[in-house]
């Protein structure tokens, strides 16, 4: 392109840029080296001369095939350069920089606009600025190379196009896209943590209750057949009784400390963190002060302090209006989805 400085396509006889030939070509793909083309500034590199080697090296084409996808088509190369003063090899300073045009092997021909010359470094793939010229009937692509080490010419494998998926329908006809718990409903729903309380309702205002907590973190663990729970107020024949009996065992719940679970009283938003924290293994909060910033906080119950603290620092629980945590306030089923979503991919058990 064009810039500040001589252009070397200036229409005076002498290229203000030296081209220098290249003294070694033993990498395969260019094995034609009257092709080659180096241009560099000479002087710059503090030497008479500067000698460019164009090779393959085992171990740096091991990296450059590490690094690339499985199904590119990759041709590696390794650049080196010198140059030469009284007689020494010498390096060239930092930042020192050749332009290297190279014929585009004739494998990668029907993919030339789609080569990315690429550089290995620090375990990752650079991708250079390059431009493709055609000369005489001949394709070459051009770079500038900064560090001398493993190149490679990639052309990237297509990725397979994925058949559009229709959004997702939503069953529910009280969850409307603009709604700002929708992805947590569709999340819930598609991911089978809670289904809809109707044929085509969620009730997301509706609180949800503590049987349907157990019942959801129950599911999530797999639904193993346990011994019936202590509770006296839990039904051999509910829909929530295995999975109140396994939260029991599991030390998930204690119940009231009456003989009572309360499975159809609305779960609280501190009790509803301190069943998701006991089944995450009681993890401790890093930051105990992390509470404080709520105008609440006071209203938390001391069972809670760890469990909300916990799950305020990791965003699983939000403030209300950014200030108020609302411990003794309800969870409605909008609130939950999204409790629980935040849980399942901040816990990494998203599947």
């Amino acid at each position: 392109g064009s810039g500040g400085g001589g252009s070397s396509h200036s229409s005076s006889t002498v290229s203000d840029t030296p081209v220098i030939t290249v003294s070694e070509v033993k990498s395969e793909i260019f094995s034609n080296a009257e092709d080659i083309k180096v241009e560099a500034d000479v002087t710059s590199a503090f030497g008479e001369s500067v000698t460019v080697k164009l090779t393959d090296d085992a171990d740096s084409q091991k990296e450059i095939f590490s690094l690339a996808g499985a199904n590119d088509k990759v041709y590696p190369f390794d650049i080196s350069l010198y140059s030469k003063k009284n007689g020494d090899k010498v390096q060239p300073k930092d930042g020192y920089s050749v332009k290297i045009t190279l014929p585009v092997p004739k494998e990668l021909l029907d993919d030339r606009e789609k080569i990315k010359v690429v550089y290995g470094k620090d375990g990752s793939l650079e991708t250079l600025k390059s431009e493709l010229t055609e000369k005489d009937g001949k394709w070459y692509i051009t770079f500038e190379a900064v560090h001398f080490s493993p190149y490679a010419l990639i052309v990237s494998a297509e990725e397979p196009a994925q058949p559009e998926t229709a959004p997702w329908a939503i069953p529910f006809s009280d969850v409307k896209a603009s709604d700002w718990y929708y992805s947590a409903v569709q999340y819930a729903a598609q991911n089978g943590l809670m289904k809809g309380t109707g044929t085509n309702t969620f009730s997301p205002e509706l609180a949800t209750n503590r049987g349907m907590i157990a019942t959801i973190l129950y599911n999530l663990d797999g639904s193993e057949e346990t011994a019936p729970s202590t509770f006296n107020d839990v039904k051999p024949g509910a829909y929530y009784a295995n999975a109140v009996a396994w939260a029991q065992k599991k030390g998930i719940i204690a119940g009231y400390g009456n003989g009572m679970f309360g499975p159809d009283d609305s779960i609280t938003r501190e009790q509803l963190a301190t069943m998701i924290w006991n089944y995450a293994g009681s993890p401790a909060a890093t930051d105990s002060q992390g509470l404080a910033s709520f105008m609440d906080a006071v209203e938390i119950s001391a069972y809670a302090q760890n469990a909300l603290a916990w799950a305020s620092q990791t965003g699983i629980i939000n403030g209300k209006g950014g200030s108020l945590l609302d411990p003794q306030g309800p969870a409605t089923r909008a609130e939950t989805a999204q409790i629980m979503k935040n849980f399942l991919q901040e816990s990494g058990l998203d599947k």
